[in-house]
Parts: structure tokens; C-alpha cells; sequence
């Protein structure tokens, strides 16, 4: 992506073609801005629309603006009922964009749509291009509608689709992966005589290996469509680099389950994605949630194959969940800095009102950083953490979600810049290959087989593995060495850290198995142990027996705007962590001396650059930590001003004092 003409930073532009829409370029031009999204829908087309739009992009090129198409499909279901999706309730869904990915006449239809969006735009000089490519993002927001929706997960639940095509490609793709109907009924509860007897399963139960297969091929729906429009753009504009808006739905609840979005799956389909993701979206709208938006860029990278570049949204507009909570000024810096330290080299804000311009000051030092960073990745600890698949299909429990992010929030603070992978990497060996040295999987309370091998054969090699709650009854799958968990449960609230600190057990609990080779960190109330530490092979397991991310944060973030309060957070369980780390001579490359602030470390040909970050609603000092040796000042990137390095070890330190909510970069020279 290094060869764009100039950094992308940019906006929105919703209904190109019109006045409004004329303004909002002007708008967008007048910040500097470089680029805008536009999505197109079917009747954008039309030979009468055609003139409208190409008169837009008229503009746009004048404006020195460049534009983002984004063509977007969801039929009239009025005018096309058979392309609705039916629920597992039987119900034909009632929802204006209820339709179905697989549907024929859909594909058909979409098929059209895209060639004669690449035909009547394609060659338009005010196109984004990147390396002379002309861009196109496909399908906005492409997801199975769920109800009802609350972004959330928790409440009863419609899982879409069941239509003829949703249940007939099930079979076929069974049989594909089966061979034969004696290999399924071997494996499978309810025996059939055929592959077309087969019954797409309507719950977990009581076929949790056929309920998975399900999922799993249910999350092959979008990826295909997405395909789909890939060919048929690149095959009618030919050199065409095809992006999407990756994350349709939210990577860290199990609805993404049912809306079958699954970013790696997603990930395989593309060349080039974003992601579409706030820190204000979480219900509820005033908790601003820094480390969900940083989560969502890390799974990204993840998904495009860890070293391919990625763009980001950036919020600039008030929460839409019922509270309307402003945004805080200053955090557009905290945004642009946090999602360069988490790789994405383009930004494009969603806004309202005069949102925008409150951000032009954070998106020229974006630009300008983008400028000196081009595709360069951001320098990542070897430790991955396991988003959810499995778990989420099995319980469809929001604690497991929350688990994930309370240990994601707990190693960002104490400096770790992770690297998220999902069950299918692991099973295929991404742990070696990657030569990841500790493994987190709080809220995976089981996992698929292959990935289970995998993991306890990663600590037999000498890896660390942190863990905690395991479901017991999921079979075929299941947590990770099972027998450290006791047959007997318990019906503990709490548990005391070897500190003193006592923590609140805040869902469910389980003790653990003691043992000769088993050391116990705590203790719940009851006596039994919480949390222990075991040596197994050359490697260690690190267990809790509750949610101990759930225990550990109240939310993924760190301010609530509307009760102008902190979030909770337990400091105790951050040490507990960080000593274990640290026991394995687990370091981060680049921290700060306060969990509140966080570093990027980028090798930009010869040099380091270093970005700091601060997450607080006020300034802070702080001493800046690089552990790359040989390095002595530090010069501020855009005042040109030098702080003087101290060598400790291995370790280049520098003081920085940071603005609320705000970022500096420096330059690090010898």
C-alpha cells in the first residue's frame, strides 16, 4: 500500500450525487482530507444515477478528493420475497434486509450489480488508487440479521439461515468433508441413510459436534458472496485491488455466531480489508472503549495474514446507543495513535455535525505519520492471544466475550502488544511457526480438538499457557488439560491473592485439581484452589478456575463520560500476571512506567520510531522504556525537540510528558 498517492485520511459521504452530498466533499477537501467512502446501492446503477454520480466524482477530482466506492446490495424484499432468510423457528424473516447470502437470485442479481458498478465508475480518474490500482470496498455492513440485536449477545437468539440453499449446500459441503454417510454416522448421534437426510440442527443440543459443522458452515456464507464480488470486479476492471469493511460484526461477542461473520474466513477472501469498529458503540454508548477498537485492528492484521496493511474507521460522531453521548475532543489524537501502534495505515472517520472538523488537528499528525511509516508493522512480543470460535458456538455466553477482553485490556496495560489468532491457525501450527513464547485463551472454555493438541503441545515444548474457566460437559469438545480442573465443584464468590487482595468471583467458579507438581497461587473462600501454576513438559500452565477476566475489568475500557468516573480494574491480578511473565523473561519492547499509556515501536529502515499514547482524561509523565539497546536521544517528530536517553541493561529509557488523551512520536537516534 506504500506506493498510494499520499496517505488515505478521510470521511464518509453518504447519497453521492446530490447537493448535500457536493457540500460534504467541500467540507471534506477544506480539513485537508484526502479521501472519502461512498457506498452505492442498486439503484446507483441506473443509466439516469449514472450521470448524477459521475458528475460527484467530477467534483471529488476537482476537490483534489479521491473516493471510495463502495457498492452495497440489500434488495427491495418487497419486490423479492423468495430472497428472505428463514430463521431456526421456521419463520420467514420480516426484516428489511433479512435476506440470504446464498440465495440464487441474490448472487444473480449482486453478479449484475457489481459489473455494472465497475463499468460505470471504474475508469474515473477520482477513483482511490493505490499503486495506480483503482479501489474498490465491497458490501457494506454484510451480515445475517439476528433478533433481537443488541450487540451483546445474552438474550434469546434467531439464528439465520434455513432456507433450500442455506440447507442444501450443509449437505453438500457434509459430504465433502465426510467422503461417505458410514464416516458421518460414526461421528454423529442421529444415523441417516444419506447426506440429504440430514437435519441442519437448530441448537447445541443434541448433536454438539453436527451444531458446530453448522456454524462453521454457516461462517462460509459471507466469505463466498464476498469472493464472489471480488472476481467479477477484478475481471471487469482489471488491475481493481478489492477491500471490505472486514468486521461486520462486533470479533469479541458470540452474535458474530449467527451473523456469520468470521474475520478469518473473511480474511482468506481478500487482498486488502478495514475494519469498521468505535471505542463509544458498546452498550451502553458512554463507556469509551479504547481497547475493543485496538482489539478489532489487532484481529484484523491477524486475519490478513499478519504482515498485509489495513486500513481503520475512526469515531467522530456521538454514540448511537441510546445516550448520545459526545465523543471527548481529545480523544481523536488518543484514536489516531492507538490505531497506528496497532497497524493501520489509513483512517477514515464516520461523523455528524461538526464532528469532523473537531478532528482535523489529530488527522494531519496522522497523515504525516503515515507518511514516515508507509506498510512498516508495528514491532509485536511473542505472545498471542486465542479469540473464541468454539466457545462461542457452544454456549453462546457473553461472559466468554468479556473474559477475552479483560485479558486482551490486562496484557495492553502492562505493555504487551499482542498478536491475535483464531482455532484454525492454531490447528494448522501458527504457535510455532510464529515462535510465540506465552499463549492466553481466557475465554475459551473449549475448543476444537485439532486446536486443543496443539496448545498442550505448545507447552510441552516450553510454552506458557494462561487459563482459566473450562466447560465440562461439551463433548467432543472441551478445555484445554482437563484434569486440572476438580470433579467436585464448589460454590465459591471469591478468591485471595497471595498480596492479600481479595477478588470477587463475578460469574462462575470451579476448583481446580492439587497435585505434587501443582503450586497454588489462591484460594477461594472455601479453601479450594483458585488459581495454580504447573509445570508440564518444559512448559508451565497458568489456571484460573473463574472467569478471572470478568473478575479482573468491569468493561473493556477506561472511563464512563456520562458517570465521569473510572471503569474498574484490578491492579492485583495485573501484577499476578506480570510476575509470571516476567518469571519467563517476558519483557515488552516498548512500555511506559504507567499502565495508562502505551508505546509502538516501528524499525523504519535504520531508525526506530516510537509512538506513546495516553489513555487518561488528563496528562502524564512518564519514562518511556525501549528494550532495543544502543540508542541515546530521542527527537520529538514534529518540534524537533530531544530528550536525552538513560541506558539501563538492555533498555532505552527517556522521559515524555504526554497531553490527556494524546500521542507524541519520536524519532530514536544513536
Amino acid at each position: 500500500m506504500k506506493e498510494s498517492d499520499g496517505p488515505i485520511i478521510g470521511a464518509i459521504c453518504l447519497n453521492p450525487g446530490n447537493n448535500q452530498a457536493i457540500e460534504t466533499l467541500r467540507h471534506i477537501a477544506a480539513l485537508s482530507m484526502t479521501m472519502c467512502e461512498t457506498i452505492l446501492v442498486r439503484g446507483d446503477t441506473a443509466p439516469a444515477r449514472v450521470g448524477e454520480i459521475r458528475r460527484f466524482l467530477d467534483e471529488a477530482h476537482k476537490l483534489g478528493v479521491r473516493v471510495l466506492l463502495e457498492p452495497t446490495y440489500e434488495p427491495d424484499l418487497s419486490r423479492h420475497p423468495e430472497m428472505r432468510n428463514i430463521g431456526a423457528d421456521g419463520h420467514t424473516s420480516t426484516r428489511e434486509n433479512g435476506f440470504c447470502y446464498r440465495n440464487r437470485d441474490y448472487l444473480l442479481e449482486l453478479s449484475v450489480f457489481a459489473a455494472e458498478v465497475a463499468q460505470s465508475y471504474g475508469d474515473h480518474p477520482a477513483i482511490l488508487r493505490v499503486g495506480g490500482r483503482p479501489v474498490i470496498a465491497i458490501g457494506h455492513e454484510m451480515q445475517y440479521q439476528i433478533s433481537p440485536q443488541d450487540g451483546h449477545g445474552g438474550a434469546v437468539r434467531t439464528m439465520t439461515c434455513y432456507c433450500k440453499y442455506c440447507v442444501r449446500g450443509f449437505r453438500d459441503w457434509l459430504c465433502g468433508l465426510y467422503g461417505t454417510v458410514s464416516t458421518f454416522n460414526r461421528s454423529h448421534r442421529r444415523q441417516v441413510r444419506s447426506f440429504g437426510r440430514v437435519a441442519a440442527p437448530r441448537s447445541p443440543e443434541p448433536d454438539r459436534r453436527l451444531w458446530q459443522e453448522w456454524v462453521d458452515y454457516h461462517a462460509t456464507a459471507i466469505p463466498d458472496c464476498i469472493a464472489l464480488q471480488r472476481q467479477i470486479i477484478e475481471r471487469d476492471l482489471p488491475g481493481a485491488l478489492v477491500t471490505h469493511e472486514i468486521n461486520d460484526w462486533y470479533p469479541n461477542t458470540w452474535d458474530c455466531v449467527y451473523t456469520g461473520n468470521h474475520f478469518w474466513k473473511m480474511g482468506e477472501k481478500l487482498e486488502h480489508s478495514f475494519n469498521d469498529q468505535y471505542p463509544m458503540e458498546w452498550a451502553p454508548g458512554s463507556l469509551w472503549r479504547m481497547y475493543l477498537y485496538t482489539f478489532t485492528q489487532d484481529v484484523n492484521q491477524s486475519a490478513m495474514g499478519f504482515e498485509r496493511s489495513f486500513w481503520t474507521n475512526g469515531q467522530a460522531f456521538p454514540s448511537w446507543q441510546g445516550d448520545f453521548t459526545e465523543p471527548p475532543d481529545a480523544g481523536y489524537h488518543e484514536q489516531v495513535y492507538s490505531a497506528l501502534i496497532h497497524g493501520a495505515n489509513g483512517l477514515i472517520w464516520w461523523w455528524g455535525g461538526d464532528y469532523l472538523r473537531r478532528s482535523q488537528a489529530a488527522s494531519n499528525e496522522y497523515a504525516k505519520l503515515v507518511q514516515i511509516l508507509g506498510d512498516t508493522r508495528p514491532e509485536k512480543d511473542p505472545i498471542a492471544i486465542l479469540a473464541p470460535w468454539t466457545a462461542f458456538a457452544q454456549t453462546r455466553s457473553s461472559d466468554r466475550g468479556d473474559d477475552l477482553m479483560g485479558g486482551y485490556q490486562l496484557l495492553n496495560r502492562l505493555g504487551f502488544q499482542v498478536e491475535v489468532v483464531d482455532e484454525g491457525q492454531v490447528s494448522e501450527g501458527v504457535l510455532e511457526s510464529r515462535a510465540y513464547r506465552a499463549l492466553m485463551t481466557w475465554g475459551n472454555s473449549c475448543i476444537s480438538p485439532q486446536a486443543r493438541t496443539e496448545i498442550e503441545d505448545f507447552v510441552a515444548r516450553g510454552g506458557l499457557v494462561f487459563a482459566d474457566f473450562g466447560d465440562p460437559d461439551v463433548a467432543p469438545f472441551g478445555t484445554i488439560f482437563p484434569r486440572t480442573i476438580s470433579r467436585n465443584p464448589t460454590g465459591a464468590r471469591a478468591y485471595v491473592l497471595p498480596c492479600g487482595t481479595t477478588v470477587a468471583v463475578r460469574s462462575g467458579a470451579q476448583a481446580l485439581a492439587a497435585g505434587k507438581r501443582v503450586e497454588v497461587v489462591a484460594r477461594f473462600d472455601d479453601g479450594r484452589p483458585a488459581i495454580v501454576r504447573q509445570a508440564i513438559g518444559n512448559g508451565v500452565l497458568w489456571r484460573a478456575g473463574s472467569f478471572v477476566g470478568l473478575d479482573y475489568a468491569a468493561g473493556m475500557g477506561v472511563y464512563d463520560w456520562v458517570q465521569q468516573q473510572r471503569v474498574r480494574i484490578e491492579p492485583a491480578l495485573e501484577n499476578l500476571v506480570a510476575e509470571e511473565l516476567e518469571r519467563q523473561g517476558l519483557r515488552p519492547v516498548g512500555s511506559t512506567n504507567n499502565r495508562n499509556s502505551e508505546v509502538g515501536v516501528f524499525r523504519v529502515d535504520s531508525r526506530l520510531l516510537i509512538l506513546v499514547v495516553n489513555h487518561l482524561r488528563h496528562p502524564l509523565q512518564v519514562t518511556v522504556k525501549v528494550r532495543i539497546p544502543g540508542w541515546t536521544l530521542a527527537k520529538d517528530v514534529f518540534s524537533g525537540e530531544f530528550s536525552e536517553g538513560v541506558q539501563e541493561g538492555d533498555v532505552t529509557a527517556f522521559a515524555v510528558r504526554l497531553p490527556e488523551m494524546g500521542g507524541r512520536a519520536f524519532w530514536l537516534t544513536r
